[in-house]
C-alpha cells in the first residue's frame, strides 16, 4: 500500500514551487511559530487544517454544503469560497515557510538546494555563475514577487527566463527580507569570494572619466525637461520651464587631472 502524499509535499512539488522547501509539521503545530499569522490570513483555521491534512477536498466540499451560511447556498458561492480557502492555505504556508527557513532545519534544507544551484546562477559575467538565493523585498505578502540575491556581487536580480518565468509569480514574502543574510551568518563558508575583476568602460583604449557620466546624466535630464515643457521653445536666451538655464559644462571641467583622456 502506497503512502499517502501530504498536502505539503504535493504543494512544494507543483510546477513553479521548486524554490520552496517542505516545512516540518512539528514546526507548524507549534502555535508559537504561527504567532500573528491569524490576523493576516483569511479562513485561518480551515487553511491550517488543510496544510496539516486534517481537511481534504472532499471534506471541505461537505463542510461548505452543510453550512447554514446563506452565502454558501448556491453551488457558485460554494465553489468561490472553496477557491478562496485553498488560496488562503497557500498564503498561510508561504508565510510559515518564511519563518521556517530561518531555523536550523529550514536553513539546512535550503542549503541543499543552494549547493545544487536550484535557485539559479548569477548572470553577471565576473560572478562566474555564482549560485543565488531567493529573497523578498518586503515581508508583507502580495506586494512584490521573489527576487534572487547573488552573494558574490551582493546585488539582486529578477529570476532569469532560462530558469523559468513561472518563478516570477512566487510571492517574495514566502522567503522574506532576512533569509540570505541569515543563511550566510550561519554558513559563512558558503559565501563565495568577491569578484577579482570589475568591468572598466573604455573608448579606443582610453578609460572613460567619471565626469563624462555626470555630463551625460545632465544632458539626459535637460532633454527630458525640454520634452515635458508646455511652453514653446524661444530664443537661446529664454529660460526653460522651471527657470533653470540650460546645462553647460566646459570641456576643461571634464578633463582629468591625471592625464586620462575624456571621451
Amino acid at each position: 500500500m502506497s503512502k499517502k502524499v501530504t498536502w505539503i509535499k504535493r504543494f512544494c512539488s507543483l510546477d513553479g514551487n521548486e524554490f520552496l522547501c517542505e516545512v516540518d509539521e512539528d514546526f507548524i503545530v507549534d502555535k508559537f511559530n504561527l504567532t500573528g499569522l491569524e490576523e493576516q490570513v483569511p479562513f485561518y483555521k480551515k487553511s491550517l487544517d488543510i496544510i496539516l491534512n486534517l481537511i481534504d477536498n472532499r471534506t471541505l466540499d461537505e463542510m461548505l454544503s452543510d453550512s447554514n451560511d446563506e452565502d454558501f447556498n448556491s453551488n457558485r458561492s460554494q465553489y468561490n469560497c472553496k477557491i478562496q480557502i485553498l488560496a488562503s492555505a497557500e498564503l498561510l504556508y508561504g508565510l510559515i515557510h518564511a519563518r521556517y527557513i530561518l531555523t536550523d532545519a529550514g536553513l539546512q534544507k535550503m542549503k541543499e538546494k543552494y549547493n545544487q544551484s536550484q535557485f539559479g546562477q548569477c548572470t553577471r559575467y565576473y560572478c562566474e555563475k555564482s549560485a543565488m538565493l531567493p529573497i523578498g523585498l518586503r515581508d508583507e505578502p502580495r506586494i512584490t514577487p521573489v527576487r534572487l540575491y547573488c552573494p558574490r556581487c551582493m546585488d539582486i536580480y529578477v529570476p532569469h527566463l532560462s530558469i523559468s518565468s513561472k518563478y516570477i509569480s512566487i510571492d517574495g514574502a514566502y522567503f522574506g527580507t532576512n533569509f540570505p543574510h541569515m543563511f550566510f551568518m550561519v554558513y559563512p563558508e558558503a559565501r563565495p569570494l568577491k569578484p577579482s575583476q570589475q568591468f572598466v568602460p573604455s573608448l579606443y583604449g582610453f578609460k572613460i572619466h567619471s565626469s563624462a557620466y555626470e555630463y551625460q546624466q545632465n544632458q539626459s535630464i535637460s532633454a527630458k525637461k525640454a520634452k515635458s515643457c508646455p511652453m514653446q521653445r524661444g530664443s537661446k536666451g529664454d529660460a526653460n520651464c522651471n527657470g533653470d538655464s540650460t546645462y553647460k559644462i566646459q570641456l576643461s571641467q571634464i578633463q582629468s587631472s591625471t592625464n586620462e583622456k575624456v571621451l
